[in-house]
Formats: structure tokens, sequence, C-alpha cells
């Protein structure tokens, strides 16, 4: 397994990707594909880390391969999205993404959808010391909207970003 944070990272990817594709039945095929080329490139970083020193730099492109192979095309957006925007954008309240993913992930999520514009930040891996569940994330985020933690809604999908939002005082 990969080390630390990084199989937790890498369960958060499978999550993603699961609850992203569209008809999942339909797609099984490219989803098992994803599943185990991220099952082969674990190994692969597991053999790798006894012939190289394997810093978190290294690391982290390791995953974003990885996170390329699971989400290479099918995005769907999810019910609600652009009209919960919509509503934010007429009531002029900023808002954020504070994600463990990295920056070129989000981008390319965000762009699929036309979506890119309608965040005022973006809080993504690399920017923050500590990834969720602690509260660094969001943290970072609420500071880059210039709102206090506890003034801010948070909405998540997963268990330690919902650990995350809440040690840092949202919603």
């Amino acid at each position: 397994a990969v080390e630390g944070g990084k199989a937790a990272a890498a369960a958060d990817l499978i999550g993603k990707a699961i609850a992203s594709r569209k008809n999942v039945a339909r797609h099984h095929d490219d989803l098992g594909f994803a599943l185990h080329a991220l099952g082969k490139l674990a190994e692969a970083i597991e053999s790798h880390k006894r012939a190289i020193r394997l810093d978190p730099d290294n690391t982290q492109l390791h995953l974003n391969l990885a996170n390329k192979l699971l989400v290479a095309g099918n995005l769907e957006l999810k019910p609600g999205v652009e009209a919960m925007l919509d509503l934010l954008d007429e009531l002029e309240l900023p808002r954020a993404i504070a994600t463990s993913s990295g920056h070129s992930t989000v981008k390319h999520h965000l762009g699929e959808h036309g979506l890119a514009d309608r965040f005022h930040h973006v809080v993504a891996a690399g920017d923050y010391a500590n990834s969720k569940p602690a509260p660094d994330p969001f943290l970072m985020a609420a500071q880059k909207l210039g709102v206090d933690p506890r003034d801010c809604l948070a909405l998540e999908d997963s268990l330690n970003g919902v650990r995350s939002a809440s040690s840092a005082g949202m919603m």
C-alpha cells in the first residue's frame, strides 16, 4: 500500500470516480480498468521506493497520474449545482473550492462543465500544510475569501471533508 495519507487519497480518488461516472453499470469495464491501473500504480510506487527515495513531489506526481486515469471523461455534474451557483451569484455570495485534488484536476473538472469562472478561489493540494480531515483546506479557503470560517457553509461529499469543515468551525 502507498504510505500514510496516500492510500486514503487513492481511495478518495476511487470514490470520486465511482460517484461521478454516468451509469456506472454501463461503464463497468472503464471503471474496472481504472481500478486495475490504480492498483498497478500503487505496486509500482512500492517497488520504486526501494530503488529511489520517494519524496512528496514524486508521490503527488504518481497520484496525479492515477487521478487522470480515473477521471478521463464521462464526468456528470451533480443535480442542482448550476441552480445553486446561480443563486449564490444573485446573492453576491463569495465561494471557494477546498479540495484534496490538485489544481490541474480541479481546472479539468470545472472546465468540462464551463464552471471555471463560477468560483472566486480554488484551494487545492499543495496550498496548505495538512490535508483533510485537518481544517487547513477550509481555513485557507475562508482566508482567501476574507470571511470568518464560522460564517461559512461547507458542502462536502466525504467523511474526512465533513470532519475538516467542522474542525474549521464551518457549518
